[in-house]
């Protein structure tokens, strides 16, 4: 039996192996409703899409081809039992102790600790709502918050990546809001939120500014969150620590969790509805750790 005679008795045992249609192994792209996407039609979509995004998201603005969304609030306002200014009158030392580990402790006498004088002014409190929780360079953070002091007011800036071909553009943007920071100020961000930025400038060739630089001040909450309030709360998700220490409870939140499907669902159909909960959770987390900080500073100096 010879190598023709073969193949076709194996085409007529196994029809569907056939090769019948040279377009069987060809890639064609889908719409949400199953048709194909010419690549003629993708582009007006695409922009359309990007449009309606910025339509929909409150305080959204395009520069640069960055989607921004910008907020303010005035710095006497309150964040449950705090106003959100109590966090520009902590004591710098203060601020600086929370960078350290054994922060709760007097430093031994044979070696003083030198605590750094963080302004609380210039510190910048970062938040990112990402692809995925596992961290590394299949990790995309789609969605940058950033927040800072301003002239009697609190700004947020949130960068929302229309497209992963806009992360290079905003990480430029991103340079900007964290020149001149004297701290970075996070939840959890030592382990997760700034090694990922780190990796996505290495990614994209740039380098990371100075504030992510290792060695730089950057403020983790988590940590002295959970020595303070561990006993005082069932959790010390960021939250939690706002329902029962802040006294600021949460209603109609999109829990974080859900951020990697809903930003998938964008980018499939590009409908932005779902985006808008996720933006404003995103900004809860900059709120929460601005009166977070401004707690355990009080907290500190009570224990001093």
């Amino acid at each position: 039996m010879n190598g023709l005679d073969f193949a076709a008795r194996l085409a007529r045992a196994f029809p569907a192996l056939a090769p019948h249609d040279p377009r069987e192994l060809t890639y064609v792209p889908l719409d949400s409703e199953g048709h194909e996407l010419h690549p003629a039609r993708s582009a007006p979509a695409r922009r359309r899409a990007h449009r309606l995004l910025a339509e929909e998201l409150p305080g959204a603005r395009v520069a640069d081809q960055v989607l921004s969304i910008h907020g303010a609030r005035p710095a006497a306002a309150r964040f449950g039992r705090l106003p959100l200014a109590a966090a520009l009158d902590a004591d710098p030392q203060h601020i600086g102790r929370l960078l350290h580990r054994g922060w709760w402790r007097p430093p031994p006498r044979r070696r003083p600790r030198i605590d750094l004088a963080i302004d609380p002014a210039r510190i910048r409190f970062v938040d990112l709502e990402t692809t995925g929780l596992a961290g590394g360079t299949g990790t995309l953070p789609f969605l940058i918050g950033v927040a800072g002091f301003g002239p009697d007011e609190l700004w947020t800036e949130q960068l929302l990546l229309r497209s992963p071909a806009d992360e290079a553009r905003a990480l430029a943007r991103l340079d900007a809001l964290l020149a001149g920071a004297s701290a970075l100020c996070t939840f959890n961000g030592k382990s997760f939120d700034l090694p990922l930025l780190r990796t996505r400038y290495v990614m994209s060739r740039r380098r990371p500014p100075p504030a992510l630089a290792d060695g730089a001040p950057q403020v983790d909450l988590l940590h002295p969150a959970r020595r303070v309030y561990r006993r005082h709360t069932p959790s010390c998700r960021l939250a939690v620590l706002e329902a029962t220490i802040l006294e600021h409870p949460r209603r109609d939140d999109t829990p974080g969790w859900m951020a990697p499907a809903i930003y998938g669902a964008y980018l499939r159909s590009g409908d932005a509805a779902e985006l808008a909960g996720i933006v404003a959770h995103n900004r809860d987390d900059l709120l929460g750790m601005v009166a977070l900080l401004a707690a355990l500073t009080r907290a500190l100096a009570e224990s001093l």
